[in-house]
């Protein structure tokens, strides 16, 4: 589908080459000789100029949709609505969530490595633990607040900014998991 687009002018340039070609055998052969022929020339340059013109507003249609299908590919998309801080507000699990995410985030930065590899494992069970729960947490309060929404206890945008919320709150706490398992020297996929 892509390639109609730059196609399209190429054939055209083809047609006018072909027609171009025409002109030229026929001026050889007849030697231009009546006005006729002449007549019939001018119009056959006439014809050459304006499919001239189309393939250039071929080509630059089609750059246009490249360069505008390049720009919506670069450009994020996502169905989630605009973040609404009064939605958030008005469910304070999200805000606890948040307090507790940060809380950890702080104590999984604050991990050292020591020397004994078994006791920097098991720091890394200990505060692993304590990630696990709270995702698990939110994951459970995320399928509360799907169901509200389909049973229409809950609006719909709500949910989604909801949702978005947790999975962003989910995707630190992976991070500082991964950041405390570098700092520990663990690997644990």
């Amino acid at each position: 589908m892509r390639y109609m687009h730059t196609d399209a002018p190429r054939l055209q340039m083809l047609k006018i080459g072909a027609l171009a070609l025409a002109i030229a055998a026929m001026l050889a052969v007849s030697g231009c000789s009546n006005d006729a022929d002449a007549q019939r020339i001018a119009e056959l340059e006439a014809q050459v100029a304006e499919l001239q013109g189309q393939a250039d507003d071929a080509a630059d249609t089609a750059t246009t949709t490249d360069d505008d299908a390049a720009a919506a590919a670069q450009a994020p998309t996502s169905i989630a609505p605009e973040a609404d801080a009064s939605v958030l507000e008005a469910y304070p699990e999200v805000a606890s969530f948040t307090t507790r995410v940060e809380e950890l985030e702080a104590s999984c930065a604050a991990v050292t490595a020591g020397s004994d590899a078994a006791a920097n494992y098991q720091t890394y069970l200990e505060m692993k633990a304590q990630l696990d729960l709270l995702d698990d947490e939110m994951d459970l309060y995320d399928d509360q607040q799907e169901y509200a929404a389909r049973t229409g206890s809950i609006e719909y945008n709500d949910y989604i900014q909801i949702e978005t919320a947790l999975d962003r709150l989910s995707d630190r706490l992976d991070y500082a998991e991964d950041s405390m398992e570098f700092t520990l020297g663990i690997y644990d996929d």
